[in-house]
């Protein structure tokens, strides 16, 4: 169990380093830049960046489920969730933009309640350092709004989620023990 939970700190990692790296690549929303194969291969980095995520966030999950009890499974399931439905929405909108603005709304409120309920969880089960915690929960609410905030607040919410997952990941695979 130690050596998954290793491995999925590694995981979360790299896809924090590589996820900010999406959101300063992504070209402006115009029809010249949707057309370009950049545009898909980018959005293929972002695809991947989440995957890397959803195995880091196994392993902080299960690295605190003993201190998070009913509600740490629920914001764990509902970060999930929310993290696989992100992944379908880059890869559909890398392949067949535009998406639906309701689809992403829908999507980016659903992932910032889900995160911001995991990172208060996170936060409480002092099983990580409450830093990371906080990073997770000023990077979802920063980046979820997607449609709302200008692309730079968005960038940022986006490096600061990333900043979490690698301080969780580092600890997970470096210093967490059993």
């Amino acid at each position: 169990m130690t050596q998954r939970l290793r491995w999925s700190g590694g995981a979360s990692i790299l896809g924090g380093l590589a996820f900010p790296f999406y959101l300063l690549l992504h070209p402006a929303q115009n029809e010249g830049s949707i057309q370009s194969a950049s545009y898909a291969v980018i959005h293929m980095i972002a695809g991947v960046s989440l995957l890397l995520l959803l195995v880091g966030l196994l392993g902080i999950s299960a690295a605190q489920a003993k201190m998070t009890q009913i509600v740490g499974r629920i914001g764990f399931l509902f970060a999930f969730i929310a993290t696989i439905l992100e992944i379908v929405y880059v890869v559909l909108d890398g392949f067949m933009n535009p998406i639906s603005v309701t689809f992403m709304s829908f999507i980016g409120v659903f992932f910032t309640v889900a995160y911001m309920v995991f990172a208060v969880v996170t936060f409480s089960a002092h099983v990580f350092p409450r830093w990371g915690a906080v990073f997770l929960l000023t990077g979802a609410l920063l980046f979820s709004p997607q449609t709302m905030v200008p692309s730079f607040v968005e960038s940022l919410g986006g490096a600061m989620l990333g900043v979490g997952f690698i301080e969780m990941g580092y600890r997970l695979l470096f210093f967490y023990r059993r």
